[in-house]
């Protein structure tokens, strides 16, 4: 289940890759934008509803781009269309392949202008570095749950994007634990945000 993403968040989101040149490259990062799952998007916004923070919608929006550009790159990891035996096919999928990752950089980056200066700036590097472990692991052995990793980390993110500066890490990963425990490890489950995060805010 795909969670649409909410019209004030999308409209922020394509505010913040609007300069990004050439069109047809854009237009890939917003197709990268609107297939992904907005869960994220939607627990920062919902904790920035509790925390009087500033620029709630910019803050959930950078969340849904980290989260879009990480989506991607795993689906690039399990499909890898860089695999080539000579077919044309191929050949066109491999340049797909390229625009992607690149699409999928410049999205993180973009979400990184703006969480640097929210207490996500601190856990997003640090989440992204457990996620390119893990895609290492996976490489080496299927067994890996690349999905439990990339969604527990992404809800951490998203609910540090969504607190004020004095918020303690505690209560950023107590948080994060009871809202993963209702939304599930795929995003799958439909919950009421606001009523989870007033129980613990």
């Amino acid at each position: 289940m795909t969670a649409e993403l909410p019209d004030d968040i999308r409209t922020t989101a394509l505010k913040l890759v609007a300069q990004i040149e050439p069109a047809e490259f854009r237009e890939r990062c917003v197709e990268i934008v609107d297939a992904t799952n907005s869960m994220p998007a939607q627990i920062t916004k919902a904790v920035a509803a509790e925390t009087d923070v500033e620029d709630v919608t910019t803050r959930a929006a950078s969340t849904h781009l980290y989260y879009a550009g990480l989506y991607e790159n795993r689906r690039l990891i399990r499909d890898n269309p860089w695999t080539y035996t000579g077919g044309d096919e191929e050949m066109i999928e491999q340049h797909s392949g390229d625009i992607d990752i690149l699409a999928s950089e410049v999205l993180v980056g973009k979400a990184f202008t703006v969480l640097a200066g929210t207490p996500a700036g601190k856990r997003a590097p640090a989440a992204i570095r457990s996620f390119a472990t893990a895609e290492t692991l996976l490489r080496e052995r299927s067994t890996v749950d690349l999905e439990a990793e990339l969604e527990k980390s992404t809800v951490e993110v998203a609910v540090a994007a969504g607190m004020g500066d004095g918020e303690t890490d505690e209560l950023v990963e107590l948080l994060s634990e009871d809202i993963l425990d209702h939304v599930g490890r795929e995003y799958t489950e439909s919950v009421d945000l606001q009523s989870v995060v007033i129980e613990q805010l």
